[in-house]
């Protein structure tokens, strides 16, 4: 949509020296988009403060509480699974994901292969 605004003249060389011959709508386009997203997080964060109750949720009262909370929760074996699990029936696991994407299409070269043999004790001064 093509909107008529006034800005500062000074702003506007800064703009253009950020943004290059060209692009000074995107630019402006990009930042504004980035400041009202901000916006809007603070409003989300603004109405969510205060919702959950220090007697509801005792083990979050104080900061020192949820650091404990924390570290007990990242110690629960249970909560350590492979996140890829919840990939329902009929999606390809990308277990090789890692080695990137050319290993997903059966064209990387095998571990240890061609330049620097084993990957994992190449030279890197020469």
């Amino acid at each position: 949509m093509r909107v008529h605004i006034n800005l500062p003249d000074d702003l506007v060389r800064d703009i253009d020296e950020i943004a290059g011959k060209g692009k000074r709508s995107e630019c402006i386009a990009d930042l504004v988009a980035a400041e009202v997203r901000a916006l809007k997080l603070q409003e989300v964060i603004r109405r969510g403060a205060g919702i959950l109750s220090d007697e509801d949720y005792p083990e979050w009262s104080t900061p020192e509480k949820v650091a404990e909370w924390l570290r007990d929760l990242r110690e629960t074996p249970s909560i350590r699974r492979d996140p890829i699990e919840g990939i329902p029936l009929g999606l390809e696991r990308l277990d090789r994901v890692a080695e990137g994407p050319a290993s997903r299409y059966g064209t990387a070269p095998e571990a240890g292969a061609g330049e620097g043999g084993d990957r994992g004790e190449r030279d890197i001064d020469g």
